[in-house]
């Protein structure tokens, strides 16, 4: 069953995230989705990517940033390439909402992320 990114992922084992039908797989959790997902962007879309560091709606609203141009600054920081880094220390909907908000700042189509859910495999 797919699932889109404005469903609640508490306590959800995600199995496969695909973007514009072509699967990432082989990820075994959130983070590393994030990960592959924030490095797969960065590559489409490079000029976006490069100002994400500075775009206000990736900064919580605690003042905490999500993506930055140095390893330092971030608590779990991943090496997107291009010189950014993007906090991975999330919980699944905050991983979600960041999903949400790139799919946003790169132009993309609102079904253009689906989520299949390891309890829906498992359960067939």
């Amino acid at each position: 069953m797919p699932h889109g990114l404005d469903e609640d992922f508490r306590c959800k084992r995600r199995a496969v995230l695909t973007l514009d039908g072509v699967p990432f797989d082989g990820t075994h959790t959130w983070s590393q989705v994030y990960e592959t997902l924030c490095r797969h962007l960065a590559k489409l879309k490079p000029a976006v990517f490069a100002q994400l560091p500075d775009n206000p709606d990736f900064i919580s609203s605690r003042g905490n940033r999500y993506f930055f141009r140095q390893r330092d600054d971030l608590r779990a920081a991943a090496d997107f390439g291009r010189g950014g880094f993007a906090e991975t220390n999330l919980s699944a909907n905050q991983i979600r909402d960041n999903s949400a908000r790139l799919r946003g700042a790169l132009g993309l189509p609102r079904d253009a992320f689906t989520v299949f859910l390891r309890e829906d495999r498992d359960a067939g």
